[in-house]
């Protein structure tokens, strides 16, 4: 824990990218989502406003997996510390950039960090502060 986040790192999460599986996507009202993890680590990916994924949105999806847990732990060491909850990623939502959100595990309260996607032949995700 960092922070009084519950990082996936500590989860022992398994490989995203290996686990991934195109046909398991669903469709909430008009976002496109997909369920990751087992046990305590688990997470929702959710594509807002879309019905199908586009070849750039697999390319930030694979770059993004690849990254997931490191990026989760970069948020999780560069808040303020909670002192008396704990928080842990519950979704990511991708859209125009890409929204960590994370839930209270002890506190009915959310809060999220945004990433920019600065895309080319591969993703980079820059947190902004």
């Amino acid at each position: 824990m960092i922070n009084n986040i519950h990082t996936l790192r500590e989860k022992n999460p398994p490989n995203f990218v290996k686990d991934y599986k195109y046909y398991e996507w669903y469709l909430d009202e008009s976002d496109l989502c997909y369920d990751f993890g087992t046990g305590d680590c688990e997470f929702t990916i959710i594509f807002e406003g879309r019905s199908e994924l586009t070849n750039m949105d697999k390319l930030i999806l694979s770059q993004l997996l690849g990254k997931v847990v490191e990026l989760d732990s970069e948020v999780a060491s560069k808040i303020k510390p909670y002192e008396d909850y704990e928080f842990e990623l519950s979704y990511i939502t991708i859209g125009a950039s890409v929204l960590f959100s994370y839930c209270g595990v002890n506190v009915n309260s959310t809060w999220e960090s945004e990433f920019t996607i600065e895309d080319g032949e591969n993703c980079t995700f820059r947190r902004v502060f």
